[in-house]
């Protein structure tokens, strides 16, 4: 690891935030690139390339990635670059959902224990910015996806976790083994020093653990059900996923020796994340709560999970990755009394909802006519729900603006206090 290398003739394919970083950071390098070549996402990949670093919303199975693969022997992520470019210790999180709100709890933990720590990756700042601004003894602690795994090659993080599992991105990744290969590539190159955590409820535990114990590293399995043998303090954050996601954190600041008390205080100061679970006012005596960040039925399922007994409306819709909804149907209707649907796949959706929840499914062209229905005829609700357990690029070109429109709504008619 480190910037040496020659690097030869370079393309960076796709031009969105991760790829314009990249290209900053190659224009720092100039003595060790002989020629930088940067291909919008209509392009064709035209090489032999010495490099290339692919953006991670390419899928394997377009006619851009292919073309890029079949110009270089070295097709990969800009998390496997910045690896490469870098001398720090890193920590990967991945898995399907809990990967942000553990990232920032993971470098909470270890700033407030007195370490030298940054998150990085899908979180928001990409790993690649961060090189060559950081000590050489800080900790960079990358959410990464399986999007990105899937083009890394030397990656091998110091501290490897994999959340959990569940079937998402197959708009992406043809197949659920697929995706889940790519997200057991965060193993492949670990080395005994190195420590792996794996949620022992999913179940995929069995086919992960033997690949992680094929590493040779040191695999630990993180036990919700065991909580009662090492308890955590009191938490900001809502809902069993949290603790689990607190699990997860507090064992990796452990791995860095973060003192004990140190790591109870930052778990009880740490705030919810925007965009997981964020409360966003009191609108008509209900409780709004923002969860954009929920772009799958899973991820969905959780957040309801945090809201049991209460009179509650959900929001979801948008444009779905190929995800059944029936079995959200089935575990919602548990909880939400009420269901907005709204977006693009609404009406695939819907149909979804419809055997449980009969005439209690309304669907709106959009998430603004979705909260406006809440705002009109939600008087009976205590919690109003953004998880929408699908993408928002159908009406927004993020989830966090998704998030925004949603808390700036409520804002607008928050209770007098």
């Amino acid at each position: 690891m480190g910037q040496s290398k020659h690097l030869g003739r370079v393309a960076v394919v796709g031009l969105g935030v991760t790829g314009r970083a990249v290209a900053d950071y190659l224009e720092t390098q100039k003595d060790r690139v002989d020629e930088l070549v940067l291909l919008e996402g209509d392009d064709k990949v035209d090489g032999p390339f010495d490099l290339i670093i692919i953006s991670p919303g390419i899928a394997p199975h377009t006619a851009l990635f292919k073309s890029a693969r079949n110009a270089t022997d070295d097709l990969i992520s800009e998390i496997e670059f910045a690896y490469r470019e870098s001398s720090n210790r890193w920590v990967a999180i991945t898995g399907t959902n809990g990967k942000t709100t553990t990232t920032a709890l993971t470098t909470h933990l270890l700033n407030e224990g007195g370490q030298e720590a940054y998150a990085v990756g899908n979180i928001g700042t990409t790993a690649i910015s961060q090189i060559g601004g950081v000590g050489p003894d800080a900790i960079l602690v990358v959410e990464v996806s399986s999007f990105q795994l899937e083009t890394c090659r030397n990656f091998s993080p110091s501290v490897a976790a994999i959340l959990n599992l569940t079937p998402d991105h197959l708009n992406w990744h043809d197949t659920l083994d697929e995706y889940i290969d790519a997200k057991c590539n965060v193993l492949r190159n670990l080395d005994p020093g190195s420590l792996v955590l794996v949620d022992a409820q999913n179940e995929y535990f069995s086919r992960i653990y033997e690949q992680a114990m094929l590493s040779g590293a040191l695999v630990r399995a993180i036990d919700v059900a065991r909580l009662d043998d090492d308890p955590l303090p009191p938490l900001q954050i809502k809902g069993v996923h949290n603790i689990e996601n607190a699990l997860f954190a507090r064992e990796i600041a452990r791995w860095f020796e973060v003192d004990e008390d140190a790591i109870d205080a930052a778990l009880s100061s740490f705030k919810p994340v925007r965009h997981r679970l964020q409360f966003a006012g009191s609108v008509k005596g209900a409780h709004w709560y923002n969860d954009s960040k929920a772009t799958n039925p899973e991820a969905t399922l959780k957040a309801l999970r945090s809201f049991e007994g209460e009179d509650l409306v959900l929001l979801l819709g948008g444009r779905n990755k190929g995800n059944d909804m029936h079995p959200l149907a089935t575990a919602a209707s548990q909880v939400a009394h009420q269901v907005v649907v709204f977006g693009q796949d609404q009406e695939e959706i819907a149909e979804a909802f419809d055997d449980t929840y009969r005439d209690r499914v309304h669907r709106t062209a959009t998430m603004r006519d979705a909260l406006l229905w809440v705002y009109e005829n939600g008087e009976d609700a205590s919690i109003v729900l953004l998880s929408p357990a699908c993408t928002s690029f159908d009406e927004f070109d993020n989830f966090e603006q998704r998030g925004e429109v949603f808390c700036a709504f409520a804002a607008e008619h928050l209770d007098a206090e």
